[in-house]
């Protein structure tokens, strides 16, 4: 576990979570608002979804918590993700995300990469 460590500390294996939060009705609008989706169904009040790209924001909740530290003395965290939404996410409903990290690369120079 990543635990008190920065984020490019992680390794193959490593599981972050699970993290409890409830999606807030503000953080769907304002997120919708920045990246121009104004569909009825992520601004209207009643029947208000958050977006499947909303889902960067649980990896962020996931790092925070599991390496506080932050990315690293001299990181460059690139990071690619892969999301399953079973269902539309409506907001102000309890949420549990958990993460694992599947593969790790590692810049060694500046034509290659390390597994």
């Amino acid at each position: 576990m990543a635990t008190g460590r920065f984020v490019t500390d992680l390794d193959r294996g490593d599981v972050m979570g699970p993290v409890d939060y409830t999606m807030s009705r503000f953080v769907v609008r304002e997120y919708c608002h920045a990246v121009e989706m104004h569909q009825p169904c992520f601004q209207e009040k009643d029947g208000q979804f958050a977006p499947p790209t909303l889902v960067h924001l649980d990896k962020l909740r996931l790092y925070k918590i599991a390496c506080p530290q932050g990315a690293g003395p001299s990181a460059r965290v690139h990071y690619e993700y892969d999301a399953t939404i079973h269902a539309p996410i409506p907001v102000d409903v309890p949420l549990r995300v958990s993460g694992k990290v599947t593969e790790r690369f590692e810049l060694l120079t500046l034509s290659g990469w390390r597994r």
